[in-house]
């Protein structure tokens, strides 16, 4: 590795990003870091690291560049009202395109399309991911953003304490639009009413309803093939089956009656209310018009991440639809092919080179990606990769000392409560960890997949995320405590740890 990267790496303070995570997977987001500057051509960075080792991945930031991609788009937006809402207009034709190739990926039979079209559908397929996102990383650091720029000049405008700040903020940052895991959640609910109506029992059989009752059964088949990938991260693509969302209906159904189930959907479409909030809000925060308007962009791009979150587990369905199906062709297993490189998969289809699996292998055990400002990339293997990982986790090894006994984090949600005590459970894998009912979700960040734990958990506690993160909105529908940004959540607090947190605050001690 040459000695300007490693002299970068020591140099910089990084902001961490983790998650369980594949090669093809993480390309498209890594590679779309590189293609910013084509939407962005002002802004300037030096770049962004991805390591992945062992089907789990890291994404290492600038703390100041995070900082100045966020600063980019709210000056922007001061100069040109509208910057912010036609930037997103302009990501959602690209985003459009994706999900048409993504039909037209369903409308093919793949075993039976040749070498060259698959390689075509494959590479343009691709390309048009990677642009999709290179438009909206510009708020990738929204959390770190407002951590430490918004939240200081709020302070300092209006003379508050933060607990009560954030109270304040949680309000006025929330979407004024549905995420895509209340739609889904909407779409449940009037199914179960459906079944209320037509007094279908509570313990039926997918089979039994689709013979009995073919007019509710078709509903649920919309629901599946809306919503059949949610449950996808950037590890794998699993399509959810028909049954398992007929499970969430019944589960519904045995826990709520009709009145508890309308309520909770006049209280998800209930956004007039929450204009109404967010005035009531603003009157009390009393802070400048022009602050007032940065506070509300995070508004819009809470909503604008939860979309980018959605496309990204649509994408990554077609993705490892494409990548089976290339894998299947050169005999090797499809979790192999996520550790293809772009160029193996056309000379083995157009030239027909067979591939080394020792080399895949190699990957999968450590690799880097270099996504830099001026617009190259890099992706470096073996040798490298590995002092790239030891350059950059020896620098980030004495943040803090395990034997903390408090941390500090930020209040996304209160859930109504002063003070909550639990024991711990770390999630990081969904897939592979065990979360204990009633405990403390612990982990790095929460992505749509964790909402079921989520549901379970008692109080949520995450390393990294913003106001707008996942976690912090989720936590807030769901109206249950959460402490987002610690940054040591997961390092510092151990599975059957006792905890309890001071909600007001944002501190959680041991105890």
């Amino acid at each position: 590795m040459k000695k300007d990267i490693i002299k970068k790496i020591r140099g910089t303070e990084w902001w961490q990003l983790e998650a369980p995570g594949v090669f093809q997977l993480l390309f498209a987001p890594a590679l779309g870091f590189s293609k910013m500057i084509k939407y962005y051509p002002s802004m300037r960075f030096w770049g962004v690291i991805f390591l992945v080792r062992k089907n789990y991945a890291y994404q290492f930031m600038n703390a100041k560049d995070s900082i100045s991609f966020v600063r980019y788009l709210i000056q922007k937006n001061e100069k040109e009202k509208t910057y912010v809402k036609n930037k997103i207009k302009e990501w959602e034709k690209i985003r459009s395109k994706t999900y048409e190739i993504g039909k037209k990926i369903d409308s093919l039979n793949l075993r039976q399309t040749n070498n060259r079209k698959l390689f075509s559908l494959f590479k343009s397929y691709s390309e048009l991911i990677t642009n999709t996102w290179a438009i909206p990383l510009v708020f990738e650091g929204n959390g770190i953003y407002f951590e430490l720029v918004l939240m200081p000049k709020v302070i300092k405008e209006t003379g508050l304490p933060e607990p009560e700040l954030m109270e304040k903020l949680s309000v006025l940052t929330t979407p004024e639009k549905l995420s895509f895991g209340e739609e889904e959640h909407i779409s449940i609910l009037e199914i179960a009413l459906n079944f209320v109506d037509k007094k279908i029992p509570k313990n039926i059989k997918e089979k039994e309803l689709k013979e009995k009752f073919p007019k509710p059964y078709k509903k649920l088949l919309r629901h599946q093939k809306k919503f059949y990938w949610i449950r996808n991260n950037y590890l794998d693509s699993y399509v959810i089956p028909t049954n398992d969302f007929l499970k969430k209906v019944k589960k519904t159904l045995k826990k709520k009656a009709r009145k508890e189930i309308e309520k909770e959907m006049r209280t998800l479409l209930g956004f007039k209310k929450l204009k109404k909030k967010k005035g009531e809000v603003k009157e009390k925060l009393k802070v400048s018009k022009k602050l007032l308007e940065e506070i509300e962009i995070f508004s819009l791009l809470g909503w604008w991440h939860d979309r980018r979150k959605e496309m990204n587990l649509k994408t990554g369905h077609y993705i490892t639809v494409l990548i089976k199906e290339i894998s299947r062709r050169m005999n090797i297993d499809y979790r192999d092919g996520y550790y293809l490189l772009n160029d193996e998969i056309e000379n083995f289809l157009l030239k027909n080179k067979k591939i080394n699996l020792k080399k895949i292998k190699e990957r999968k055990k450590i690799m880097a990606l270099f996504a830099f400002g001026n617009g190259n990339f890099k992706i470096v293997k073996k040798r490298d990769a590995l002092i790239c990982w030891n350059e950059i986790f020896k620098k980030m090894k004495d943040i803090k000392s395990e034997r903390s006994l408090e941390i500090k984090g930020f209040v996304a949600s209160t859930g109504g409560q002063k003070k909550v005590t639990g024991g711990v459970t770390i999630v990081l894998n969904v897939r592979k960890d065990k979360f204990k009912k009633g405990n403390f979700l612990v982990t790095s960040m929460t992505r749509p997949e964790f909402v079921p734990l989520m549901k379970q958990a008692k109080a949520i506690i995450t390393n990294e995320g913003g106001i707008t993160s996942h976690a912090a909105i989720v936590s807030r529908e769901l109206n249950i405590p959460c402490i987002i940004g610690t940054k040591v959540a997961t390092k510092v607090l151990k599975d059957g740890d006792k905890v309890v947190i001071d909600v007001k605050k944002g501190i959680i001690k041991k105890l």
